[in-house]
């Protein structure tokens, strides 16, 4: 199989070192705006770089895209012209419109997903096998700002995780009324769930960029147990 990469930056780098030590794959590709970056990742993980994204896709069965989330939709919408299978990072596209519009051009031919890796912590299998009767579930969220994040909120680049977490492992079949507030470096949130028998579970997630320090972590009470725990 023939893999790709588009974009070269923290995350890309992550995609091609593992794709790079993976059996399965034959050739990797890798396509980045900034010449120098492509040849610097292509030549550190035996790569072969390429002029633009339409010839990573020639060359390609599946493509990570992992460019700036502004640029998600019109790649992702590439990959799938192309007919080619893609892992898109996390947010799937920078708004709601075109995350459903994207949906329903993906072919259904094509094995397509999204990064949120923290669906397979094994912290959060954990909470799932104690998850019963839950009386209280907060889930906080902080780091240090970081220069490589500047065109995304805390809430795209942080607490989707967490969010993730709630509405599609932990409470994937309730229905949920939201309370948000907050700014685009500092968010909390209220949820209340409308269904599923949990009505009166109080649920409060949380997310900074402005922490002096990385901090993160669950509290779940249960009628049984009181688990506090890093995320």
């Amino acid at each position: 199989m023939n893999v790709g990469v588009i974009g070269c930056g923290v995350q890309g780098e992550r995609h091609a070192r593992i794709y790079s030590n993976m059996k399965c794959v034959n050739n990797l590709y890798i396509f980045d705006t900034n010449e120098s970056l492509k040849n610097t990742v292509s030549n550190k993980y035996s790569a072969c770089p390429t002029s633009d994204v339409g010839s990573c896709l020639e060359n390609c069965d599946a493509v990570s895209i992992c460019v700036p989330t502004e640029y998600h939709y019109g790649i992702a919408c590439d990959a799938c012209d192309a007919g080619v299978n893609f892992l898109v990072e996390k947010p799937v596209t920078d708004n709601y419109h075109d995350a459903v519009e994207l949906c329903k051009l993906a072919p259904g031919c094509l094995t397509t997903g999204v990064g949120h890796i923290e669906r397979f912590n094994p912290i959060v299998q954990e909470i799932q096998k104690i998850l019963i009767s839950p009386e209280y579930v907060e889930i906080n969220r902080h780091n240090p700002s970081s220069s490589r994040i500047t065109t995304t909120s805390v809430t795209k680049d942080l607490m989707i995780h967490d969010i993730d977490i709630l509405t599609h492992v932990l409470f994937k079949d309730s229905e949920f009324d939201i309370h948000p507030f907050g700014g685009n470096d500092v968010c909390g949130v209220n949820f209340s769930i409308l269904s599923d028998g949990c009505e009166d579970v109080p649920i409060y997630i949380s997310a900074s960029r402005l922490s002096s320090k990385k901090f993160d972590e669950y509290i779940l009470k249960t009628r049984s147990i009181l688990s506090r725990g890093i995320i």
